[in-house]
C-alpha cells in the first residue's frame, strides 16, 4: 500500500514490528511481485483494497503452478467496501479467509473488524468494534438502535483531536468528543456494523479517497470555466469514479481534452474526471451552498463532452497500435478502444498499469520503464514507445509473436501453433493461428473455428468455390486451458479476421467449443463496426447479445442442446439475438456432423440462409435482465415423507429478490422458477421440468410464492433436485458465470421403488445449500 496511507504506516509496518513480527516489502508493487513474495518469503498475512484482492484472485486462477504450501492464514480487505460477489472468488482462488475491516487515518487504523475463523464472519459487514467506541446517530444527533441507519461516530484513545484547517469551522468532532466519520451505516442485532454510503461528498475510487473540492478549484482556474463541481459516478470495477459538471463563461466553447489536460497538470491521474458535463448553472440551496448530491441526477439527460479521437472516429492504424489496443482490451476488459483512448480513463489504475507493464516485458523480452505507461497513456503514444523500443533493441520478431500470444499461456499458444502448422492452406505469417484456402475468391469470406483438421476440410469441400474459407481450432483437449485462454483466442481470431477480410462483410461459424470462440469473435467484430452477415453455430449455445442473424443447430441427445437445459429457450434467443435467429435439430450424432456424406445437406441449408437472411426470426425483444439481478434466496416445503419412482407432487416455493434490481414479470422478462434433476455429482439428468413464470414484478427485497409441479424419475436412483430462478434461455441463476451464488435449493433425494420408499436428506436451515 502507498506509504502515505495509515494502512501502510500503522497496519503493515508499525503494528507488526512493535508486536515482535517482521515485514516483507517487495521491490515493486505488482501482482507478480506478490506471488514471488508468497513463494519465497512465506508471509502469514496480507491486506489490500478490494480491487487489488480481485486482481490477485484473477492472477491466481491463471497461474500454471501454485505454491507448494501457502503460508497465509488470512487476508484483510480495507479502504472500500468489498463487493459480495468478489468474496467467494477471492477466498476460493487464494485459499484463505478474507477478513473485511473498517478504519480511517483519523483513528490511527482499525475501527471495526470481522473476527478470524472460527469466529463468525458476515459478508457485507465490516465487523464489530475493536478497541474504540462506535455508535450510529441520526440527523438530530440521537443514538439509534440496531438496524437503524445514521452517521457512524467513533471515540477512543486512537482518535484524533480534530482537523487543523477545517472548512467552515468544522473540526470533524462533536462537543462530547466523537469523530464524525461521514459514513452512513447501521448495526445489526449481533453488533456487526454495515456501511451503506457516505454522509459527506468524498469520492472513493477503488480505495483512493478524493476530495471533490480540490478538483473544483483546479477546474475553476481554467480560462473557459466560470465554476465547476466534481462528483462521484458509478464504476463497475472501482465502485466510483470522478465526473465533473462545469459552467462555461458566456460565448466560450469547452473541450473535454482541454479540461482533462488542465487538471492533469496539477493532480494525480486518478483524480482527473473521466466525464465532463456542461450545465447552465450548478444546483445551489437557498443560502447559495452547492448541492453536489443533485449532480448525478441532473447530468443523466445531458450528453458528456465528446473527446476527440474516440474509437469510433479513429481506430488503431498500425500493427503495434492494434497490438496495444488488444492488450488493453484484455487487461481492462473493455471493447472498442481507439488510438487516443487513455489507459487510466478506461478504468486502469496503478496496479493494472504495473500488471500490464510486466506482461509487456515478458512478451517482448525487454525491460519497460516503470513510468512508461504514465508518460504514454494513450494507445498511439504507447505504441510509439514500443516501436522505438523495438528499433533500439531489435525486438521485431518478438513483437510479432507477442501480438498473438500475450494472454494465452505460452505453452498453449505453442501447441496451438504447432497444430495449425499442419492444416492445409496458407497462413499470413509464421505466427498466425488461421489457415486459409481460396483466399483469392471474390465471395463473402467464411471464418470457422472447430475442433480439428477433418472438420475444416469438410467445410472447405462442401461450401461453394466462390467463397474464401479460413479456419482455426479451439483449445479442445488442451490440458491447462482456462476460460481466459479461450477469451484470448477469440480476440486473436477476431483480429485475424479483420486483417484478412479485405473490407468485405464476413460469415463466422464454429462447432462445439469452437462455436463459442467463433461467437465471441463475432461479438468483438461487431463492437469494432465490422459487418457480419451471419453467425452459425453447431452444438454451441451462447446468449451474449449480438445484432446479426444467428443460426443454431443441435443434436437431440446433446447435453448442451438448449431444449435440454431450458423449458423455453426461444425466450432467450428473442432477447439476445436481436438480428434474428433460426434453430433446428440435426439427425446426426455429435461426432458425425462433419462427416462428408452427412454434411452436404447442412451446407446447403447454411448457404440458403446467408443468401436470404429474411428467413430469420426477428421478434420484439423482452426486457433484458442485468446480470447483477441474478441474486435470489429460495425456500420450499418441498419435502414429502415418501418419494418413489414416478412420484408427482406440488411444491410451494418462495423466492426473494436479493439484488438491487427489480425483477419484471415473467411475460416481460422470461424470469421463471424452474427445477431439474441432477445426479449426485451435479450433472444434469434429462430435460428440465415445467417452470412457473413470475406473475408480477418483484422489487428488491420483495418475495413471491409460487406452486411448482414436480415429477420424480421413473426408476430407482439417487438424485439431487435443483430448484432455482431461471432467466429462460439465458441462464439458471446458479450457473451465472459458472459460480453458484444465488441460493438455489439442491435437495438430496433417493428415489426408490414402492416397496422401500424413504428419503435420506433434509432441507438445511441455510437456503443456499
Amino acid at each position: 500500500m502507498p506509504m502515505f496511507h495509515v494502512g501502510a504506516v500503522v497496519d503493515l509496518l508499525l503494528a507488526p514490528l512493535s508486536s515482535g513480527g517482521s515485514v516483507l516489502r517487495p521491490e515493486t508493487m505488482s501482482v507478480p511481485a506478490f506471488f514471488d513474495a508468497l513463494d519465497t518469503g512465506h508471509p502469514t498475512w496480507f491486506q489490500g483494497v478490494p480491487t487489488l484482492l480481485h486482481e490477485l484472485a484473477v492472477h491466481a486462477i491463471r497461474r500454471t503452478e501454485a505454491p507448494s504450501q501457502c503460508s497465509l492464514r488470512l487476508i484483510r480487505s480495507v479502504s472500500s467496501p468489498l463487493p459480495p460477489e468478489w468474496y467467494n472468488e477471492i477466498e476460493a482462488a487464494l485459499g484463505v479467509p478474507v477478513i473485511e475491516i473498517y478504519g480511517m487515518t483519523e483513528t490511527a487504523g482499525v475501527i471495526t473488524s470481522n473476527p478470524c475463523p472460527p469466529g463468525p464472519r458476515k459478508r457485507g459487514s465490516v465487523g464489530r468494534p475493536t478497541g474504540l467506541e462506535v455508535v450510529v446517530r441520526d440527523a438530530e444527533g440521537n443514538r439509534v438502535e440496531a438496524m437503524g441507519r445514521g452517521e457512524v461516530l467513533v471515540r477512543g484513545a486512537g482518535v484524533m483531536g480534530g482537523y487543523e484547517n477545517p472548512e467552515s469551522g468544522d473540526h470533524g468532532m462533536t462537543e462530547d468528543g466523537w469523530l464524525k466519520t461521514g459514513d452512513e451505516g447501521y448495526f445489526d442485532e449481533e453488533g456487526f456494523l454495515y456501511l451503506t454510503g457516505r454522509i459527506g461528498e468524498q469520492i472513493n475510487r477503488g480505495g483512493e479517497k478524493i476530495a471533490p473540492r480540490e478538483i473544483d478549484e483546479i477546474l475553476a482556474s481554467h480560462p473557459g470555466v466560470r465554476e465547476a463541481a466534481a462528483f462521484a459516478m458509478p464504476h463497475p470495477l472501482l465502485g466510483q469514479d470522478v465526473a465533473a459538471a462545469v459552467v462555461a463563461h458566456p460565448g466560450v466553447g469547452l473541450a473535454a481534452e482541454s479540461l482533462a489536460a488542465h487538471v492533469s497538470r496539477s493532480l494525480a491521474h486518478f483524480k482527473v474526471p473521466k466525464a465532463f458535463y456542461v450545465l447552465p448553472e450548478l444546483p445551489r440551496g437557498p443560502g447559495g451552498k452547492l448541492r453536489r448530491r443533485l449532480l448525478p441526477d441532473l447530468v443523466r439527460s445531458v450528453r458528456p463532452l465528446d473527446r476527440e479521437g474516440t474509437a469510433a472516429e479513429e481506430a488503431p492504424e498500425t500493427e503495434t497500435e492494434k497490438l496495444v489496443a488488444f492488450w488493453w482490451e484484455s487487461e481492462l476488459r473493455v471493447a472498442g478502444i481507439g488510438r487516443q483512448s487513455n489507459f487510466f480513463e478506461l478504468g486502469g489504475d496503478s496496479l493494472a498499469a504495473a500488471s500490464f507493464t510486466v506482461g509487456v516485458e515478458k512478451a517482448l523480452g525487454a525491460e519497460i520503464r516503470p513510468a512508461a505507461l504514465f508518460d504514454h497513456p494513450t494507445v498511439a503514444a504507447f505504441a510509439g514507445y514500443v516501436d522505438q523500443l523495438v528499433v533500439e533493441r531489435g525486438r521485431g520478431k518478438a513483437l510479432n509473436q507477442a501480438s498473438r500470444a500475450t494472454l494465452m499461456k505460452p505453452e498453449l499458444y505453442r501447441r496451438l501453433l504447432a497444430a495449425m502448422s499442419v492444416w492445409p492452406g496458407e497462413r499470413r505469417d509464421e505466427f498466425s493461428l488461421v489457415v486459409g484456402q481460396r483466399a483469392d475468391a471474390a465471395g463473402v469470406p467464411v471464418f470457422w473455428c472447430g475442433q480439428g483438421r477433418p472438420e475444416f476440410e469438410c467445410i472447405v469441400g462442401q461450401f461453394p468455390a466462390e467463397h474464401p474459407i479460413y479456419g482455426t481450432r479451439s483449445l479442445y483437449l488442451f490440458e491447462g486451458k482456462k476460460r481466459e485462454d479461450e477469451d484470448a483466442l477469440a480476440l486473436l481470431f477476431a483480429r485475424e479476421i479483420e486483417s484478412l477480410r479485405a473490407g468485405r462483410e464476413v460469415i463466422v461459424g464454429g462447432f462445439c467449443a469452437g462455436g463459442r470462440i467463433a461467437f465471441e469473435a463475432a461479438c468483438h467484430l461487431r463492437s469494432r463496426g465490422v459487418p457480419v452477415r451471419m453467425v452459425f453455430l453447431h452444438e454451441a449455445y451462447v446468449t451474449r447479445a449480438i445484432d446479426v442473424p444467428v443460426a443454431l443447430a443441435f443434436c437431440d441427445t446433446y447435453l448442451f442442446n438448449p431444449r435440454r437445459r431450458f423449458h423455453r429457450p426461444e425466450v432467450g434467443m428473442t432477447k439476445r439475438f436481436t438480428g434474428g435467429w433460426k434453430m433446428w435439430m440435426l439427425p446426426q450424432d455429435h461426432t458425425e456432423i462433419y462427416a462428408s456424406e452427412s454434411f452436404a445437406g447442412e451446407a446447403r441449408r447454411l448457404r440458403a440462409l446467408w443468401e436470404d437472411p429474411s428467413v430469420f426470426k426477428a421478434e420484439e425483444n423482452l426486457t433484458e435482465v442485468p446480470a447483477a439481478a441474478y441474486r435470489a434466496r429460495l425456500s420450499s416445503r418441498l419435502y414429502s415423507r415418501w418419494i418413489g419412482a414416478g412420484w408427482r407432487g406440488a411444491a410451494r416455493v418462495t423466492v426473494t429478490n436479493l439484488s438491487a434490481h427489480p425483477w419484471p414479470a415473467g411475460k416481460q422478462s422470461g424470469l421463471h422458477i424452474g427445477h431439474r434433476w441432477l445426479d449426485t455429482e451435479g450433472r444434469i439428468c434429462g430435460d428440465p421440468g415445467p417452470s412457473v413464470p413470475l406473475p408480477r414484478e418483484v422489487p428488491p427485497g420483495g418475495s413471491v410464492t409460487l406452486t411448482l409441479r414436480v415429477t420424480a424419475p421413473d426408476h430407482a436412483c439417487d438424485r439431487l433436485l435443483e430448484v432455482d430462478m431461471v432467466d429462460e434461455g439465458v441462464t439458471w441463476f446458479s450457473e451465472h458465470r459458472g459460480k453458484p451464488r444465488s441460493g438455489s435449493l439442491r435437495l438430496k433425494v433417493r428415489v426408490l421403488d414402492s416397496s422401500s420408499l424413504r428419503i435420506f436428506g433434509r432441507r438445511s436451515n441455510n437456503p443456499s445449500t
